[in-house]
């Protein structure tokens, strides 16, 4: 019996292991996801709607924790996000996956992700121009508030370093922990831009949707693939 082939086209979008299968499916649906939720946090933010509500009770909560021990701890973590870790974070790993592969594709993967995502924040910055909350920062910061730069260069940061170190392994275990410390980074990032009262939380969620947004377009269009080994000679 012949297959329609809108049967073997959808086969083919959720057939695992190949290049144009199961794998970019996902991809593409967690873009989707993505653009969807930047769209409706920008929205919310300017017409002062639902999420921005949420973020009084939520800076409350956070600032609440307020002590030294916590404070140095969340001056630390913030630098995870921060221009002089991201920067030399990636060309060592860019490096390093081109000393295994010969290519500097996951160079340009990692470049294109972050730069990005960073100058898309700025232009969103600009456009948006919403002031920083006026609860006491502890840190000094620049700029508009959303989205949060921080957030959205340790997103694309932390997330596409695992997407990259996932393309070297074949270890579900191996992948799972990558993303699984990707995730937990990002997290203490957003949330120390919050104790620091240098961004509200729509802030921060927008930064994180921008940021993990500029991984899974670029992963999609580019299907990053560690080039093969260079030959011994």
């Amino acid at each position: 019996m012949t297959r329609s082939p809108l049967r073997e086209f959808l086969g083919a979008r959720f057939r695992p292991g190949t290049p144009l299968g199961l794998a970019l499916t996902l991809l593409v649906g967690v873009l989707v996801v993505l653009v969807t939720l930047i769209g409706t946090v920008v929205d919310d933010v300017v017409e002062n709607d639902q999420l921005v509500g949420l973020d009084s009770p939520i800076e409350t909560t956070v600032l609440d924790w307020r002590s030294s021990g916590l404070t140095v701890l969340m001056r630390s973590i913030t630098q995870l996000g921060s221009a002089f870790v991201v920067v030399p974070v990636l060309l060592v790993a860019g490096f390093l996956a081109w000393r295994a592969t010969g290519s500097w594709r996951s160079m340009v993967f990692l470049g294109a992700t972050v730069g990005g995502a960073s100058a898309t924040s700025t232009v969103i910055k600009i456009l948006v121009a919403r002031p920083r909350p006026t609860s006491g920062a502890l840190v000094h910061a620049l700029g508009y508030a959303f989205p949060s730069g921080h957030s959205t260069a340790g997103a694309a940061t932390w997330f596409s370093l695992a997407v990259l170190g996932s393309s070297f392994t074949r270890s579900t275990a191996r992948r799972v922990l990558m993303t699984g410390v990707a995730v937990v980074l990002v997290a203490a990032i957003g949330l120390s831009r919050v104790y620091l009262g240098v961004h509200a939380p729509t802030d921060v969620l927008g930064g994180w949707a921008l940021g993990a947004a500029w991984v899974a377009g670029v992963a999609v269009f580019g299907r990053l693939r560690p080039a093969p080994p260079r030959p011994v000679r």
